[in-house]
């Protein structure tokens, strides 16, 4: 006589199952994942351009305590809407126009102002610089110039 196997017998049974598939699917997708870390050395054989020079950083810094001491921007407390720019935004620190499908980000609080993620940086940095009491590191070391950054190996 054959007798129907229980709740718990199915269960285990659909665990089993399961786990089964979930294994094939880690084997999978490790395949997959080693065929596309093998193949990214052969896409990006391009040089990386990232980011701006120090005098870029410095001429835009200057430009935003400028605008922030004279109240042509506003001081910062921090809290911001950031996504996507549709492309119609000019950025508040440096005048450029954010691309479409660039992250922007929008001060709270504040008006329609929008900025560059790094001009945002840049921006809260010098406004809690320019709230009372801040203290701004000095131009220079104390003692006269840092040692040199010693080489990476």
């Amino acid at each position: 006589m054959h007798t129907a196997p229980t709740t718990r017998q199915q269960a285990e049974a659909r665990w089993e199952r399961a786990m089964e598939c979930f294994a094939r699917s880690q084997r999978i997708s490790y395949v997959a994942w080693q065929h596309i870390a093998a193949s990214k050395g052969r896409i990006t054989r391009s040089p990386r351009i990232s980011g701006a020079s120090e005098t870029d950083d410095d001429t835009r810094r200057q430009s935003i305590r400028a605008r922030l001491s004279s109240g042509a921007l506003p001081v910062l407390d921090g809290s911001a809407w950031a996504g996507l720019a549709n492309g119609d935004h000019r950025c508040a620190c440096c005048h450029e126009t954010i691309r479409a499908r660039e992250i922007e980000y929008e001060p709270r609080d504040q008006g329609p102002l929008h900025a560059h993620v790094h001009c945002f940086t840049i921006w809260l940095a010098e406004s809690r610089l320019a709230l009372p009491g801040a203290r701004r590191p000095p131009a220079t070391h104390p003692d006269g110039p840092p040692p040199p950054a010693r080489p990476m190996v």
